[in-house]
């Protein structure tokens, strides 16, 4: 990573940047504390999912498992979720198909009986998709009808994606629209 940023500093400085100016800048980024602004459907969402007893976790591209569990805390939601996994942690990232097995590892749960919702088309829903796990994807600026992957616009619309497929054999059973 540190790697990475000193390639763009030194692209953005238009001059080289050593290796310990960019590890300043990395762990000076880390230190930073990520503002945590909810949309107003997820307490909801979440509220919803809780009622009904399901077991919710966190797959994330990011630093480390610690530091999506301090953003999760201080949006006040980090009690909502039994499991994090983070790429930083496990050192594998989405859309590899292994991190969500591992989360899944984590969770007790199996492929098959887990629901994914991710804001990126590929690196979450399609990619949960590759590893066994029904996915929807969270495109707030979509107009909700695409169906590979299925698209929501509000988390609002996630608890009945999963009752609809607990109840139905198909994988993707056909939105109302």
């Amino acid at each position: 990573m540190v790697e990475f940023w000193r390639r763009t500093l030194a692209r953005a400085a238009e001059r080289e940047v050593s290796l310990s100016t960019a590890q300043r800048f990395v762990d000076d980024v880390a230190r930073r504390e990520t503002p945590a602004h909810l949309f107003s459907d997820v307490r909801r969402c979440l509220d919803d999912l809780a009622s009904e007893h399901r077991t919710l976790g966190v797959i994330s591209n990011s630093r480390s498992e610690a530091s999506v569990r301090r953003l999760l805390d201080r949006a006040g939601i980090v009690d909502r979720f039994a499991t994090v996994t983070s790429s930083g942690t496990e050192g594998v990232r989405k859309p590899d198909p292994e991190i969500f097995r591992r989360a899944l590892a984590r969770a007790h749960a199996r492929a098959e009986e887990s629901f994914y919702v991710g804001n990126l088309e590929w690196t979450d829903a399609r990619a949960a998709r590759a590893a066994g796990v029904a996915s929807v994807w969270l495109n707030r600026e979509g107009v909700g009808y695409t169906l590979d992957p299925p698209e929501v616009n509000s988390l609002l619309e996630v608890p009945n994606w999963v009752r609809r497929l607990e109840g139905s054999p198909e994988k993707y059973p056909a939105r109302r629209r």
